[in-house]
């Protein structure tokens, strides 16, 4: 039994998406974080603080191969979920410098 090619088939097969390199993640984050930003009227980050932000966000994301760390594993994908969890760390560590001044 021969299936049809469809032309949505046909899209589907010939998409090749290339592996994200560190500066393609680091554009992925710096976007999620202005929109973040822009919807959270009182997160407020100098630009100081929006590269360490991204910075260690970055240090969380799986880059391969080991021996160069050149590729993003899982392209974008995570980037929201780490960036919410170093925003969220972030603010703790704040909170807690405050409570002990």
């Amino acid at each position: 039994m021969k299936i049809p090619r469809s032309n949505f088939m046909t899209a589907v097969n010939d998409r090749t998406f290339l592996p994200l390199e560190r500066e393609h993640i680091r554009m992925c984050i710096q976007r999620q974080l202005d929109i973040i930003i822009q919807q959270e009227k009182e997160v407020i980050l100098s630009p100081v603080e929006k590269n360490v932000v991204i910075d260690n966000v970055i240090d969380l994301i799986e880059f391969a191969p080991p021996d160069t760390a050149l590729y993003s594993v899982s392209g974008c994908k995570k980037v929201q979920q780490k960036l919410y969890y170093v925003l969220e760390k972030s603010l703790l560590s704040l909170l807690r410098a405050d409570l002990l001044e």
